[in-house]
């Protein structure tokens, strides 16, 4: 354990203890996010503190109004003073697509560097060149990027992998479900409406049916279970038993960018379902041949792909480059 001695007032010591702090969009319900988080405590060594929107965490910084009358998220400030570093663990989280994230993760940053802490970004996605600002301030710290895409926005990072590929797994796995089954992940996005995904995941269970077999729906975020609303023949997975039905399913449909990773590490027959150019990268670096769902939501049934062994080492070999 590191302690710095302070003096007080008084000449009285002041012990204070060192740590890092692990930033990131935690306990919001997305079980990838959650993923990352797993990962930095897995593989970060020394005392560490979380700092994320769930209320099991430390708070983040007031950023808006709710937050300015939270007198707990102005200690945060005071929790960022007091860290060894600062790391921001994982995923997307300065996404131009939503730019009021350049702002919430902006606001750590700034007093990061105000109080001079070592700061890292660990296995971030890049989906438009930053602001100036924001390059400004990110200038001198550490930063991997999952994927070639996000390493064109920003040159002076390091090509690592998604923080999930360094992930071991300790699980007791258990079947669930003893009929044959696929599973699916599926998520909105600008070009892929509740509607349209709810059209294509009928078609998908509507085959499946006429052959025997279950579909199970992988909500990897708690806002998915909506594309399943009114659908009739298919089994809503709890998040808890996302890795079990991906462990003994035949084939999954992966929706969304976890789903993929989780699912080649447990070595499942995969067919990737694109809704964003950073699967095309990832499932490209796999070997994995892809349907692009922005250009096409005809369902077309799939016998799957498995990730070759050489190809996961090499994802995981680069994914533990972030914790060096």
């Amino acid at each position: 354990m590191n302690l710095v001695i302070q003096f007080g007032t008084g000449n009285h010591l002041k012990l204070r203890q060192m740590y890092s702090l692990i930033v990131g969009n935690y306990g919001c319900g997305n079980y990838g996010d959650d993923l990352l988080l797993e990962s930095c405590k897995e593989h970060l060594t020394g005392d560490v503190k979380v700092m994320a929107p769930g209320s099991e965490f430390l708070p983040l910084p007031p950023c808006g109004f709710k937050s300015l009358l939270n007198i707990r998220s102005y200690k945060s400030i005071l929790d960022i003073y007091n860290s060894k570093r600062v790391i921001f663990g994982g995923g997307g989280l300065l996404n131009a697509d939503e730019p009021h994230s350049y702002f919430i993760w902006g606001h750590v940053l700034f007093w990061a560097r105000l109080f001079k802490k070592e700061v890292s970004f660990l296995g971030q996605s890049f989906n438009r060149r930053l602001p100036f600002l924001l390059r400004l301030m990110i200038r001198g710290c550490n930063v991997y990027v999952r994927d070639t895409l996000s390493l064109s926005y920003y040159n002076d990072a390091k090509l690592s992998a998604d923080l999930a590929f360094s992930l071991n797994f300790n699980h007791k796995f258990k079947r669930i479900i003893f009929d044959k089954y696929v599973c699916v992940s599926l998520r909105t996005s600008k070009k892929l409406t509740l509607q349209i995904l709810q059209t294509y995941l009928k078609s998908l269970i509507s085959h499946y049916k006429k052959i025997g077999y279950k579909v199970v729906f992988l909500p990897f975020d708690i806002n998915d279970t909506r594309i399943t609303e009114g659908l009739d023949d298919v089994v809503l997975a709890d998040q808890n038993q996302i890795l079990d039905f991906i462990k003994y399913c035949e084939l999954c449909y992966t929706g969304r960018l976890h789903a993929l990773i989780v699912s080649s590490i447990l070595g499942t027959p995969q067919s990737p379902l694109v809704y964003a150019n950073k699967m095309i990268g990832l499932a490209t670096d796999l070997d994995l041949p892809y349907f692009d769902l922005r250009q096409s939501t005809i369902f077309q049934a799939s016998k799957g792909s498995k990730v070759s062994k050489h190809k996961l080492d090499s994802m995981r070999n680069a994914s533990l480059k972030n914790f060096i």
